[in-house]
């Protein structure tokens, strides 16, 4: 019979903790559909009609037309792009980039 160290099984915990709990970088691009400022979380619809909810990481930048703004400020309708990193629970938005374009009046 083999005997492993007695350490060992702390060490297959130590390597399941840090796969499990990586942390990946992503972009997604999409319009804002709702947003929910109580509780820090908005979603996005992308082109493919993928619905994303993303929940503000509390050091997340959110840029309206190139200008720092809360998540209050964002609108159903706005075109995003969100960095976000995938934790095992959450999707958790780190910086939200808004285009709104101004409505063009017509006389």
């Amino acid at each position: 019979m083999i005997r492993l160290p007695r350490f060992s099984g702390v060490l297959a915990l130590v390597l399941l903790f840090v796969f499990v709990t990586q942390v990946i970088a992503k972009e997604a691009r999409g319009t804002i559909t709702r947003v929910g400022p109580d509780i820090d979380v908005f979603m996005m619809m992308d082109k493919a009609g993928d619905q994303w909810i993303f929940r503000l990481a509390p050091t997340a930048q959110v840029l309206i037309n190139g200008e720092e703004r809360s998540l209050l400020d964002l609108r159903p309708g706005d075109d995003a792009a969100v960095t976000f990193e995938f934790t095992a629970f959450a999707f958790n938005a780190t910086i939200v980039r808004c285009v709104r374009y101004k409505a063009t009046r017509q006389d």
